[in-house]
């Protein structure tokens, strides 16, 4: 049975939960990206035998996923999001006593930024997947850039898969098949539009990444960043790297979703990740 079978509704948010084997694992909490859902990590999950212990942790952004209905009211502020992640940590904390390993992708990377040190000393370490500073009008740019690019609806799933893999956002075809679904409703005609219109979240855009690469850096904890190009660390992030303060691992031949690209490999880095950081740290507060 899959983690994603089934899920309970935490203040509204879709949260799924499977504990770790004993208080010596890992809880591995993932936070997927802005108009995506906790089945961006199905593929990975698929392969994580060599993690098998370890507890799990996901949950549907608001307005994502099977979380409560998207709305122009719904805010999705960086303070909102990292209250809606305690909620969700909380709601678990009763049922383990493992150390927290963070891994978030893009909005969820900026998330899990905003949020690790305030988990201390129970975060084993953060790991931050192709979420990068960007300034808050190239932010703006290339948000609406890649919406005016996107198509507002789909005749069928077959068709959504192929405009993801054309598009390159996303390279292999079986994760797509997995994680594409959850990302569209289907309309009574037949046709398929997407669940979370990320046009009408504009005004958060400017703050999602701002600021990013000092709060990275300033993570009292493990940290890794991986990216599908060297080209998207600033020089903030060139300098800390240099001076080795993270981890940095970059997937060239893959797409903005890494992790559903190459998901074999995403679980070397994840099992590596945790061998190398592990060591005695206290239980999450209660």
């Amino acid at each position: 049975m899959s983690v994603l079978d089934s899920h309970t509704i935490v203040n509204g948010l879709a949260v799924y939960f499977s504990p770790p084997a004993s208080s010596d694992d890992p809880l591995f909490v993932f936070i997927h990206g802005a108009g995506s859902t906790v089945h961006t990590f199905e593929p990975l999950l698929r392969k994580f035998d060599t993690l098998s212990t370890a507890g799990l942790l996901l949950y549907d952004l608001r307005g994502h996923g099977q979380s409560e209905e998207f709305s122009t009211s719904i805010d999705l502020s960086i303070p909102s999001l990292a209250a809606d992640f305690h909620t969700v940590l909380d709601s678990v904390s009763k049922e383990y006593t493992g150390t927290l390993i963070l891994v978030g992708h893009s909005l969820g990377g900026a998330i899990a930024i905003n949020v690790v040190n305030d988990l201390l000393p129970s975060v084993l370490g953060i790991i931050v997947i192709d979420a990068i500073e960007v300034p808050s009008e190239l932010a703006h740019i290339a948000m609406t850039k890649y919406l005016s690019t996107r198509p507002t609806r789909f005749d069928s799933l077959e068709e959504a898969i192929k405009w993801h893999i054309r598009s390159g956002l996303l390279h292999n075809r079986s994760s797509a098949e997995m994680s594409v679904p959850s990302l569209l409703n289907q309309l009574p005609s037949g046709g398929y539009v997407w669940r979370t219109p990320i046009q009408l979240t504009e005004k958060y855009w400017p703050q999602w990444f701002n600021d990013l690469s000092n709060k990275f850096l300033s993570a009292r904890t493990g940290k890794m960043l991986v990216v599908s190009s060297m080209a998207k660390l600033d020089k903030t992030l060139i300098i800390g790297q240099m001076q080795g303060k993270y981890q940095l691992v970059s997937l060239p031949h893959a797409g903005h979703f890494l992790h559903e690209d190459v998901p074999d490999k995403f679980v070397s880095l994840l099992t590596e990740f945790y061998n190398r950081n592990k060591r005695l740290v206290l239980p999450v507060k209660k």
